[in-house]
């Protein structure tokens, strides 16, 4: 398959095109994708008009599907695939903004999902853009002092916590079962891949130490960043080993947008 894959900044995200999901990939294609992947984090694969069930089966060749924790917004034809849509609101009537705030989707669990991918069905005209910070990147721009204080340190991770920013929809009683109270996992982690450490993935929710806390947030300021403005049809598949992600109001569709999450080796998955 001839496919054309393209940096999308200096250290964040690579564009493909010439690929279609649809169909299955060629093992030289799927290689190519995966490595590209590793290196830049994200991958933002265009021009693909998918059904539901095609979307399942294609980034399959990126992971096995984890199940998302919350089943409130599965999709009824496919419950593993949920959508992401700027219509929701919480039971008190206030409008429900998923994906506000630095974030990456189920560190709370005890094996994380290493992507979240979302596939834009509709958007607003105006707005649509995802900031992607690169936790790699991130941690390189530590001093050694710093590397060497947060080294051995341990975040805790939970579905929502106190501390957080955003508000989460509940959990059935039925998910609570199965999601854990709190799980901890190291503030320094190394790809299985590239070999490469980055400061840890957190999700909004989670509780973290005073070391990951100021570390992360001196290097969000540097450029270690990317934003990329959305399109119809484009999926993005983001690393969460190395990336925080963070959606604006207007970055959701007015409609439904789906979304995944492949686990290790899965993701997680979402329509936007």
């Amino acid at each position: 398959m001839n496919c054309e894959i393209t940096p999308l900044s200096e250290h964040t995200g690579a564009e493909v095109r010439g690929v279609d999901l649809s169909r299955p990939l060629d093992d030289e294609t799927r290689a190519r994708l995966n490595q590209a992947f590793v290196d830049a984090s994200v991958l933002v694969i265009r021009d693909q008009s998918l059904t539901a069930n095609q979307l399942l089966a294609g980034v399959q060749n990126f992971g096995t599907v984890f199940l998302q924790q919350n089943s409130k917004f599965a999709l009824p034809e496919c419950p593993e695939i949920h959508y992401l849509s700027n219509q929701d609101r919480y039971p008190d009537g206030k409008r429900y903004i998923p994906g506000a705030g630095y974030h990456t989707d189920h560190s709370n669990a005890a094996e994380p999902p290493k992507a979240t991918v979302l596939l834009a069905i509709q958007l607003p005209e105006k707005g649509g853009d995802t900031q992607y910070v690169n936790l790699r990147r991130a941690y390189e721009g530590l001093s050694a002092a710093t590397k060497q204080r947060i080294a051995d340190l341990k975040g805790t991770h939970v579905y929502q916590s106190k501390h957080s920013e955003r508000k989460l929809i509940g959990l059935t009683d039925e998910a609570k079962q199965k999601v854990p109270d709190a799980v901890k996992h190291p503030l320094v982690r190394t790809h299985p891949e590239s070999g490469i450490p980055s400061i840890s993935s957190i999700r909004s929710g989670s509780r973290k130490s005073t070391g990951c806390r100021k570390a992360t947030r001196w290097n969000c300021s540097t450029n270690c960043s990317h934003t990329r403005r959305r399109r119809n049809t484009s999926i993005a598949i983001a690393g969460s080993r190395a990336i925080l992600s963070c959606g604006t109001i207007a970055a959701f569709c007015i409609r439904p947008m789906a979304t995944m999450t492949i686990a290790r080796p899965a993701i997680s998955i979402g329509l936007c």
